[in-house]
């Protein structure tokens, strides 16, 4: 069974996880092929060179299930005796037209992590709440002779994914969903200008990273590194940067600034994985049983412990009800942050993995020009999303409601 990871995932415990797969089912093999991050499922799935299965955010999923290039689980879960232990909606997230094409491997929200250490120096007590507060504390941190900056800022590859949280700040969203099922577009939405201005002050601030083609990963690296003060990143990444060697008395959690709209807001996201449905049976077979082995009340909880064992684990979202979440050692500080975001998360904005890519040419042009003209580059990026995406989607959805 061949599966892709990136470096990055390849730690001690998954490879540990890993060997206790193989001891318990010997006659399945693993084929773990390194990628580099992002990797294009799509295009590989067209050229017949697509793994077995794939890992995706949730957003993502859609495209695969009424794409037909995921397989429907339901066979395999009404015979699946540790279903009943899931809460139905994680489970129901990935459902679509009627039928399960995922499994959720986790759930998290996004929040922003400062770094305590950088905070005390320059004398500032509490995270910022607002988003004036935001510019002014990164101003504060950032400190271009120790190679310090204020806050991450996601620019060079799906900034799509965080500038959604800066429009739903500003009151407004990218797309609605409509009753039957269908994208309709709203790049036109007042709160989009509004999301791009308040970038545009964060980069003439020059308050983050300088080097504006870092990466998701390399720019994430820079915070465990104590180069970046501020970053967002979802709230199950505690141990992404202790395995890195930050020292977890220096990470701090905070709720997502407040925008112009007055209102808390923050994602909830979740990953998941599916099977390939270009996949012979046995495969299938073998796929489903690395799924339900890593989602496991014993692989589950010797994560918990793999993470305490790195200080602690991060905040638990509950996926199944018959873990010993104790077993991680949680912060209770951290717990409390993502507890009191939960009730004002969402899911990402509807039909992402349909036009995200649009919304990212589109933010890329217009934060990194002060002088584009913010609604004509959003205006021809909708027009071009709706020709060249959605029109077909739409379309995919309303058959397959037939």
């Amino acid at each position: 069974m061949t599966r892709w990871v990136t470096a990055s995932s390849q730690t001690e415990a998954g490879q540990r996880r890993e060997e206790r797969f193989q001891e318990k089912y010997p006659n399945i093999k693993l084929n773990n092929v390194i990628v580099a991050e992002g990797t294009d499922y799509i295009t590989a799935f067209a050229s017949g060179t697509n793994p077995d299965i794939g890992a995706v955010g949730q957003p993502d999923m859609a495209k695969y299930a009424y794409g037909g290039m995921a397989l429907a689980l339901d066979d395999y879960m009404a015979t699946w005796d540790e279903r009943e232990h899931f809460e139905q909606a994680i489970l129901d997230n990935f459902k679509y037209n009627g039928k399960y094409y995922a499994l959720a491997s986790d759930s998290y929200t996004m929040q922003l992590f400062y770094n305590k250490a950088l905070f005390a120096e320059a004398g500032i007590e509490n995270p910022p709440a607002t988003w004036d507060e935001l510019l002014e504390t990164a101003k504060k941190l950032t400190k271009p002779e120790k190679g310090q900056w204020g806050m991450n800022l996601l620019l060079s590859q799906w900034q799509n994914w965080w500038f959604e949280y800066f429009v739903w700040q500003a009151g407004g969203d990218l797309t609605k969903e409509n009753d039957d099922g269908t994208i309709e577009l709203t790049f036109d939405d007042p709160a989009v200008e509004t999301a791009i201005d308040f970038y545009r002050e964060l980069i003439a601030a020059d308050v983050i990273q300088p080097d504006l083609t870092l990466d998701y990963e390399n720019m994430q690296n820079e915070f465990s590194a104590g180069h970046a003060a501020m970053t967002l990143i979802g709230s199950g990444d505690i141990t992404r940067f202790t395995q890195q060697g930050m020292n977890i008395d220096d990470i701090g959690i905070a709720e997502l600034p407040v925008g112009p709209s007055g209102e808390k807001v923050t994602q909830l996201g979740g990953n998941c994985g599916f099977i390939f449905s270009n996949v012979s049976d046995e495969v299938a077979d073998a796929a489903w049983t690395w799924l339900t082995f890593e989602r496991s009340k014993e692989e589950t909880e010797q994560g918990l412990k793999d993470a305490a064992d790195l200080g602690g684990a991060s905040p638990q979202i509950v996926i199944r009800d018959d873990v010993d979440v104790s077993l991680g050692n949680v912060n209770p500080e951290y717990q409390a942050v993502v507890d009191a975001s939960i009730p004002h998360a969402r899911l990402e904005y509807y039909g992402k993995g349909i036009v995200g890519t649009y919304v990212d040419k589109a933010v890329e042009k217009t934060a990194l020009d002060p002088d584009a003209d913010v609604k004509a580059v959003f205006q021809e990026q909708q027009e071009l999303a709706q020709s060249e995406a959605v029109d077909s989607y739409n379309q995919d959805i309303l058959e397959s409601g037939k």
